[in-house]
């Protein structure tokens, strides 16, 4: 009878071990990836998720939750505000096969452009001066606190092995780190870090990690046109040369916006100069363009729409 019983307990003791075996199989941990991003336009929404058209014109579904986080210049707006065609910058973590967002950077709508008649330079209405946007300072993170989808601007002034110094419009010296997800682009193009000289323009997205700045994102701006001659009120500048495009030299009116400069020629017309990325500047850069600054503009005309391939600035009256 004692054999019996030592069987029966060996017996139970084999039972219960197999299936804490298998429940241990069951509960498997769920894998995520942080700190990734996505840029791109949106397609199409749905209650839980949106459909964003990349660059390489690749869509990808990306799913919200009470916790996705939605801003527009620098205030929260709601889900509601992500309509089709409307451009985004999403940071996203990865739980199984999907992407959820964690903070969505809603691109504020462009203005539609004034059409000018055919043969005439393009008019506006006066207009109030919209400024460029303030620059985001980095902030002093509390130990071990981690803040992600940060903005900074500046030039480079010292490169490292795994850093930049980056000297901000405020004259702030600020040490940047890269890592292998670090990502930099130059004219829409992926480039390498050693493409981070002395003297460039960047803006660049990060994180805070403890009391680092960790770049995700570097977008280096094109170099300036090397010196030249300057426009000077009264004075006309060179021709253009051979495949510059054409002229037009006057005086700043406003700036709108980031990619709009309004400048009155001499016979008194106001005029309407498109920039880009393509844009180079000469004796200045943007923030040079100030209502009574004189300017001189290489364009080429491209659907109706003065596009400036080189701007000159000279010396206020």
């Amino acid at each position: 009878m004692a054999r019996a019983w030592v069987t029966l307990a060996l017996l139970g003791m084999m039972w219960n071990m197999c299936g804490m075996s298998a429940s241990a199989q069951e509960q498997q941990p769920v894998v995520q990836t942080q700190n990734l991003q996505i840029q791109g336009k949106i397609v199409s929404t749905a209650p839980d998720h949106f459909v964003v058209q990349t660059s390489d014109n690749k869509q990808i579904s990306v799913y919200v939750n009470p916790q996705s986080k939605f801003t527009m210049n620098n205030k929260a707006v709601s889900y509601a505000d992500l309509k089709a065609g409307t451009s985004i910058s999403a940071g996203y973590v990865m739980q199984g096969d999907k992407y959820y967002a964690n903070t969505v950077v809603v691109a504020p709508a462009q203005a539609a452009p004034v059409q000018p008649a055919p043969g005439q330079a393009p008019q506006v209405k006066p207009a109030p001066q919209v400024l460029p946007a303030p620059q985001v300072q980095p902030p002093s993170p509390a130990p071990g606190q981690t803040q992600q989808n940060l903005q900074l601007q500046g030039r480079i002034t010292k490169t490292g092995a795994d850093f930049f110094v980056v000297q901000t419009p405020d004259n702030k010296q600020v040490t940047v780190y890269i890592n292998p997800q670090t990502k930099f682009m130059l004219n829409n193009q992926a480039v390498l870090f050693s493409q981070l000289t002395v003297g460039t323009n960047i803006s660049t997205q990060y994180i805070v990690q403890g009391d680092r700045f960790i770049a995700s994102n570097v977008i280096l701006t094109p170099a300036q046109a090397p010196p030249g001659p300057q426009p000077v009120p009264g004075q006309p500048l060179p021709p253009p040369k051979p495949g510059e495009g054409k002229l037009v030299q006057g005086e700043i009116v406003r700036v709108v916006g980031q990619d709009q400069v309004v400048i009155r020629t001499q016979d008194g017309k106001e005029v309407i100069i498109y920039l880009n990325p393509q844009t180079q500047y000469q004796s200045g850069q943007f923030s040079t363009m100030q209502p009574g600054v004189p300017i001189g503009v290489y364009y080429d005309v491209r659907d109706r729409r003065f596009l400036a391939r080189r701007i000159l600035f000279g010396p206020r009256r």
